[in-house]
């Protein structure tokens, strides 16, 4: 048996599959405390908030799959979420959330010192969170600096800050010459503040007899993990050059294995690692939380069946909300294109998803230009890879095969990476 444990930013969720890959239990729970509506709640959090719910969960799990017989553990965390600890690696305050933005005058630090194109010069990176720990907190010695995941790691092991090249690419780890770098020493932060680094599904070479505590066995082991959104892309199945993953959520985000990492920050391009490949890619600022904001989920069931795929409406829409856009075009004064409108509302809607087809597919001709693979499916996860016409847009427009991912689920991602235990692909 394997465990995969996802920590989400509402909340947390167990998978435990067997060696057929098949899930033998799941549970999910939910931080009840947590007010999304609050502004303060919604970009920090309590850590020992998420850790009660764990053994909350762990409890439940015991009573479905006694857990002295699961072999090993893996854990994915949401990309972005710091903590800043104590010298015994107990939280100082509130995690800041993935989402927490206040960091701006700490990202123009990063800007003057951080080489090339890479993605943490910005106020939502962990990077600049961290800066921004340290002057509210006036932490600038005996003090560590970890991911969501990474915590986790440590609460369960009680003996190192461990963490994975997924979660720490925003903390600004050198991921091609695997290390933390020299120039950090003018942000006056020291690598022994941060975490080992492994390859996420790397076997961790310590034993962790702390772990019986919770009611393991003696020879469960731990594998390193990963972020959430990469632990669903495993979960999705994606894994040769040209598989393309396409989320369809409240963003459009596209991201293709290959074989080569492109980091190109005018273009809003960035990579990371993905087993013995890359994983690379970009997030729109369209997608369905556009779509929400004119139909209802009535209207768009509705309407849904009056879609036709055989007949667009080519009105060339670029569907935003407001002025700015990431990928496949870096323009924060890209405007928005919604018209004309036709009469019908069922017209205005497909044209709305036409628009966003549009730039998924400039979204993958872009990678393609820049050096990328050649694409040769499509694997579409988030909740407009229910809709079926639309899937039928998107792959006209792309002309390669869209196809639903099976398994979406970050904590069955997890599992897997808990079962493979990769051996290392990039240096560790």
């Amino acid at each position: 048996m394997y465990l995969g444990i996802d920590i989400g930013t509402s909340g947390i969720r167990l998978v435990v599959i067997n060696d057929n890959e098949e899930i033998m239990a799941q549970l999910f729970g939910q931080y009840q405390q947590i007010d999304e509506a609050d502004q303060e709640q919604a970009i920090s959090q309590d850590p020992m908030v998420w850790w009660k719910l764990f053994l909350l969960l762990l409890e439940q799990l015991n009573h479905q799959v006694p857990l002295k017989i699961i072999q090993k553990i893996c854990i994915d965390g949401t990309s972005g979420t710091v903590l800043l600890l104590d010298h015994l690696h107990r939280p100082i305050g509130k995690a800041l959330m993935y989402h927490h933005s206040q960091a701006v005058e700490e990202a123009k630090q990063i800007k003057n010192f951080a080489p090339g194109d890479f993605p943490f010069a910005s106020a939502e990176s962990t990077l600049a969170k961290i800066l921004w720990l340290i002057k509210h907190h006036q932490a600038y010695s005996n003090v560590y600096f970890c991911n969501q995941a990474d915590w986790f790691y440590y609460q369960l092991s009680q003996q190192y800050l461990i963490s994975d090249t997924n979660n720490v690419l925003k903390m600004g780890y050198d991921v091609k010459n695997a290390c933390w770098p020299q120039w950090f020493d003018q942000l006056r932060i020291s690598s022994l503040q941060l975490p080992k680094v492994f390859q996420p599904g790397r076997l961790l070479p310590y034993k962790h007899s702390n772990l019986e505590q919770f009611g393991f066995s003696k020879e469960v082991r731990l594998v390193a993990g990963t972020t959430d959104s990469t632990a669903a892309i495993y979960a999705s199945r994606a894994a040769q050059p040209g598989d393309a993953i396409t989320s369809l959520g409240s963003t459009l985000v596209t991201k293709v294995v290959s074989t080569k990492p492109i980091n190109r920050r005018e273009y809003g391009i960035y990579s990371q690692p993905f087993g013995q490949y890359w994983l690379i890619g970009g997030g729109s600022n369209s997608g369905g939380k556009v779509i929400k904001h004119f139909f209802t989920p009535s209207q768009m069931k509705a309407y849904t069946s009056m879609i036709r795929p055989d007949k667009l409406l080519n009105l060339s829409y670029y569907p935003l909300l407001e002025k700015g856009e990431r990928f496949p075009e870096n323009n924060r004064h890209k405007e928005p294109k919604l018209e004309p409108r036709p009469e019908q509302d069922h017209q205005f809607f497909q044209a709305i998803l036409e628009g966003i087809a549009d730039i998924e597919a400039a979204s993958y001709q872009k990678l393609m230009r820049l050096g990328g693979p050649k694409i040769n499916r499509v694997i579409t996860m988030g909740g407009g890879a229910c809709n079926r016409q639309w899937q039928q847009i998107r792959q006209d427009k792309l002309g390669v095969l869209c196809c639903k991912a099976k398994q979406t689920e970050a904590a069955y991602g997890a599992a897997l990476l808990a079962k493979s235990s990769a051996p290392r692909c990039h240096s560790d």
